[in-house]
């Protein structure tokens, strides 16, 4: 429901079913030799079927200006609430606030702030990984896997590995701050015609992600290991951005972890 050109209102409702079964694998073996004495059977044990249904209202603004690769100029928000309704109980919030400051020219600086969770009984039915690159860049699971997480001496008893479950949680909080300039763009007399624009960025992102019940920390102490005492990773580094003829916008960082010597990315 549009308010006027820049703000609306936007509702949605959204259905799911979700149905857990669980598959064991039943042999019977002799217990003098320890041989199977029959072929193994598949036997399906139904754990649980749940249908949800979720309304959602969202309250939107957007007065952005887009340059060659995204914007440079004005602010977008969206603030959006729902609810769960059937076998499983949650809320779900979503407060995501984007700035576009001109500084000097095609020099822009980026900011984001967001902030999504879900809270109630069975908000542990979803978790979000904090580590993608649209969100903090510099802590993909794969670099974890390689690094703090490949020795055995990595992993708790009963914990996993904690460096990376500390960056699973039901809510996440996250900044992202850029300084975006132009590489080669249209606009330079040097460009050779019809080359793709091109666009750096400098960066900085901060985040966090937490269940209910998590300690928040500023930082965390090498000696305790427990997941749930969660505290903010961090990560700077440099990037670029291509439109490629208006089909597509290629996307490349390099990110460099703070306060994490072993990781890579």
């Amino acid at each position: 429901y549009p308010l006027n050109r820049f703000q609306r209102f936007e509702f949605a409702l959204t259905g799911g079913w979700s149905d857990d079964d669980i598959l064991s694998l039943v042999a019977a073996y002799d217990r003098s030799t320890g041989f199977i004495i029959n072929d193994p059977k598949l036997r399906t044990t139904q754990s649980s079927r749940v249908l949800i249904a979720q309304p959602t209202m969202a309250y939107v603004v957007d007065n952005t200006i887009f340059g060659y690769t995204g914007p440079y100029r004005g602010t977008r928000y969206r603030f959006s609430v729902g609810t769960t309704l059937g076998g499983w109980m949650y809320s779900q919030f979503l407060a995501d606030v984007r700035r576009y400051q001109q500084i000097i020219g095609p020099v822009t600086f980026a900011s984001r702030l967001l902030y999504y969770g879900r809270v109630g009984r069975d908000a542990g039915q979803f978790s979000v990984f904090l580590g993608i690159p649209d969100l903090v860049r510099g802590h993909t699971s794969g670099s974890y896997s390689r690094n703090e997480c490949s020795t055995l001496a990595s992993v708790t008893e009963g914990l996993g590995c904690p460096a990376s479950s500390r960056l699973i949680g039901e809510q996440i909080a996250v900044g992202n701050f850029e300084l975006r300039f132009p590489l080669l763009t249209p606009a330079m007399k040097f460009a050779p015609a019809g080359f793709p624009p091109i666009e750096g960025t400098i960066f900085y992102d901060i985040g966090m992600a937490w269940n209910q019940g998590s300690e928040l920390r500023w930082e965390l102490s090498p000696a305790n290991p427990n997941p749930n005492i969660r505290a903010p990773i961090m990560a700077w580094g440099v990037g670029a951005r291509v439109n490629l003829f208006g089909l597509m916008l290629f996307r490349v960082d390099w990110a460099f972890p703070i306060n994490r010597p072993l990781g890579d990315n």
